[in-house]
């Protein structure tokens, strides 16, 4: 399987919501003792590790955000996996900090990253949403620049409490989903909140 945490590289971009995916990679990488290694031919940050007798890898993509299927797609094709074998970890605006979404497929949600992966791979593949908030205008408009500028803002203080017991229980849900049980992950983690 390949997890791939969705985010922008640099440190200009490390602690913003949008780094969730990242964040939660690195989380990962640290359970399975995994290291990552740059990979440039594959336009990311790979590390691997072995799981019910089985070889994964989790990757870091450095195409930013809105290209991330670039490198999932360059990944896939070079380790021969299969869209059925990929599980993506990003950001959502929709749930609020403390919740995490679990799917077996969808849409794009109106997450660029995800755009990106589904123009090169379809949307048969699984995805752990994190929740990151949505601002609330006093208008209430949506207001895409200023969303822009939440996304790329960094999390409170608060925010990051919350967001370290969501990576702390990731690698649980991640085995579950790794033993083909995605159906009990996402009957145990959706209903979780973490606040």
């Amino acid at each position: 399987m390949l997890i791939a945490g969705l985010g922008n590289p640099g440190k200009k971009y490390e602690n913003t919501r949008h780094n969730a995916g990242f964040k939660a990679a690195d989380a990962l990488a640290s359970h399975f003792a995994a290291s990552f290694k740059q990979a440039p031919k594959l336009k990311g940050a790979l590390a691997s590790f072995v799981y019910g007798g089985e070889k994964h890898y989790i990757l870091k993509p450095d195409t930013y955000m809105n290209l991330s299927g670039d490198s999932i797609a360059l990944v896939m094709n070079y380790y021969k996996i299969s869209p059925s074998e990929l599980l993506t970890i990003t950001d959502d605006i929709s749930l609020p900090v403390g919740k995490v979404r679990i799917r077996e497929s969808g849409s794009a949600g109106g997450h660029n990253g995800l755009k990106s992966v589904i123009s090169h791979l379809g949307s048969n593949f699984a995805r752990i949403r994190i929740g990151v908030d949505q601002p609330v205008f006093p208008d209430k408009g949506l207001h895409p620049e200023k969303m822009i500028n939440h996304v790329l803002g960094d999390f409170s203080k608060q925010d990051n409490e919350v967001l370290e017991t969501v990576y702390n229980d990731l690698p649980a849900a991640v085995r579950l989903i790794l033993e083909g049980k995605i159906l009990d992950a996402m009957t145990v983690y959706n209903a979780k909140n973490y606040t």
